[in-house]
């Protein structure tokens, strides 16, 4: 799935929107709350964490481009990072907490413990909007 305004609608309307291509939903009203750099100590040392650096802007573009994965996809693609940024961004009133590591991952969840995710990866949508700055990950659409 692709777009946070379908992604969205999975935590306000109780249901997962299948097969989402269609452009981000430009009446949704995204603001990053707070944000912070992190280091995962738990998984190797990414060597993109040298010039890993996100604005509030650019965590808002990653989720506005990222492709929205189940969990079978994300296991099959999804690479380890052992740096991110994270915190809390508004979504229409909606508090979520975010984090995107390193390696073109992303996650959106109403808890704090992370424990029921939105899954996201970087793919062609997000290479449009970043360039190389993310792994692009050829996900079967």
């Amino acid at each position: 799935m692709r777009c946070l305004g379908r992604a969205a609608a999975m935590f306000c309307g109780g249901m997962l929107l299948a097969g989402c291509q269609s452009p981000v939903n430009p009446a949704l009203n995204y603001r990053i709350m707070t944000m912070r750099y992190g280091v995962n100590h738990r998984v190797p040392y990414d060597p993109r964490c040298k010039s890993f650096s996100l604005s509030p802007a650019d965590a808002v573009r990653f989720f506005q481009n990222a492709t929205e994965v189940g969990q079978k996809q994300f296991r099959q693609f999804a690479m380890t990072s052992s740096c991110y940024y994270d915190g809390s961004m508004m979504i229409n009133g909606d508090i979520l907490q975010w984090r995107i590591t390193g390696a073109g991952v992303g996650f959106l969840s109403r808890g704090l413990s992370y424990a029921d995710n939105q899954l996201f990866l970087c793919s062609m949508y997000c290479q449009q909007a970043f360039g190389q700055r993310f792994p692009v990950y050829k996900l079967d659409q």
